[in-house]
């Protein structure tokens, strides 16, 4: 998803009216935060239980995706890249403390070889589908809300998964 949206950025926020400078102002304030708050989530996470955290991020960047819909100026895009950003980072740490504190480090390897074997093909999946979206019906706003569904049955998932029986790191 977040390859699809970033690799179609510049030309969708053009389409929407805004100038390619401004555009990439918005993707250099996507990057800057998620930088940030990559390692902001990680002291957070000391504090916080980490799928609350993934949740809350996936939550902000389901509704940051949905804001892109209607984005049509300058700082509705900047307000979009600030969600996004922050939401991303945080999931890109929060997800690496979740697996060791739920499947142990023993087989954290091949957890993570199959998980980013799926993670390549959503990444490659992503641009085409929206680019594909767009070429069907020269809108992006349907493809936008089924990544907000999919972000949003991630937050789901995260809520009916029971706690780690053993504590196999000191990740909450």
């Amino acid at each position: 998803m977040a390859s699809g949206v970033s690799l179609n950025l510049i030309p969708y926020l053009s389409d929407q009216g805004l100038s390619d400078g401004a555009a990439v102002s918005v993707l250099t304030v996507y990057a800057v935060l998620a930088g940030f708050s990559a390692i902001g989530a990680g002291l957070l996470a000391e504090h916080v239980q980490v799928t609350r955290l993934l949740q809350a991020a996936y939550v902000t960047l389901a509704l940051a995706t949905l804001l892109l819909v209607i984005v049509d100026s300058t700082p509705l895009g900047v307000l979009y890249g600030a969600a996004a950003g922050l939401a991303f980072g945080t999931i890109s740490t929060s997800f690496q403390l979740v697996l060791p504190a739920f499947f142990g480090r023993r087989y954290l390897g091949s957890i993570r070889g199959f998980m980013q074997t799926l993670n390549m093909v959503a990444v490659a999946a992503g641009p085409f589908l929206m680019a594909a979206v767009f070429d069907a019906t020269g809108r992006y706003s349907e493809i936008l809300f089924v990544f907000a569904g999919l972000l949003m049955g991630g937050v789901m998932m995260l809520a009916l998964t029971p706690k780690p029986r053993s504590a196999a790191t000191p990740v909450q």
